[in-house]
């Protein structure tokens, strides 16, 4: 019988199970591993959500501009900060004064509407370049040109003629 035991050419049931048994918990890390990885890597969609986003940021800042009748503007090396005087139209609830803010080293747009806590509104800018045409002390247009690498777009583009004419302060 032990000459027998020792030719024998296939498994117990006891080896088959334990192997089996530490196959799937390899395989459940391995499985875990991957979902881990799959969600590190952004889709398209979430690429999408990041260009909507800025695009309604510069929407609102368009919007802002237009109804706008005066600006002052501010720029250093650390930032750009631009004041908007809104036009008072009687209703109530209308903002009377809008900052935005761009802080260089972080990268960070911020909009303030009066006394209203600061809003972030974009976060992750590398390029912020904003240039005005200014005629006989008013602003004739206004040009923005962000780059936002998290985008699928990369680089945005602003130009708003203001129907207004703000007058520079």
């Amino acid at each position: 019988m032990s000459k027998r035991m020792k030719s024998r050419s296939a498994f117990t049931l006891i080896e088959v199970v334990t192997s089996l048994a530490i196959m799937s918990v390899l395989m459940l890390g391995l499985s875990g591993a991957i979902m881990i990885g799959a969600h590190a890597i952004p889709t398209e969609n979430d690429v999408g959500q990041a260009d909507q986003q800025v695009v309604e940021v510069l929407n609102q800042l368009r919007a802002d501009l237009r109804e706008a009748d005066g600006i002052r503007m501010r720029t250093s090396a650390s930032f750009v900060v631009f004041r908007l005087r809104m036009i008072d139209s009687g209703a109530s609830g209308t903002p009377k004064q809008i900052d935005y803010s761009y802080t260089i080293s972080t990268g960070v747009l911020v909009r303030k509407v009066d006394d209203q806590p600061v809003k972030t509104m974009l976060t992750g800018i590398k390029q912020y370049d904003l240039s005005v045409e200014e005629l006989d002390g008013e602003f004739c247009s206004f040009n923005l040109v962000m780059n936002v690498p998290a985008t699928k777009q990369g680089t945005f583009d602003l130009h708003a003629a203001l129907p207004v004419k703000p007058q520079v302060q």
